[in-house]
């Protein structure tokens, strides 16, 4: 069974200001967890919010916690698989487009990104 990372970083008051700005209802929390796959290589990424009207979600990306920030980057396009008759076929990965590792859709982990 494959684990996400789960390094957590509190973001800044300004980061959240910029979370929230683009819908005033959402609750932004007050720690972010690595979404990647456990031993990632390179910067930890948790999704800020996603009301983007084309759907391209804000990120938080971070080495450390002095060095966070909130990014603008697609959706992964990764889907589990082709086969009609698996019923993960309607899963799709929850990362960021071009993210190390394996994709995943929250439950499930499957190949490894380009």
């Amino acid at each position: 069974m494959t684990d996400s990372c789960g390094n957590r970083v509190a973001p800044t008051a300004d980061q959240v200001q910029v979370l929230t700005d683009e819908d005033g209802n959402l609750s932004i929390p007050e720690v972010f967890a690595c979404s990647l796959e456990a031993g990632h290589p390179g910067q930890h990424v948790d999704i800020g919010q996603t009301s983007d009207e084309n759907y391209h979600p804000l990120w938080v990306t971070w080495h450390d916690a002095t060095n966070v920030e909130v990014v603008r980057r697609p959706p992964c396009e990764s889907g589990v698989g082709e086969d009609p008759d698996d019923p993960r076929d309607e899963a799709y990965c929850l990362l960021p487009d071009g993210h190390d590792g394996q994709h995943t859709s929250g439950s499930d982990w499957w190949g490894e990104a380009p």
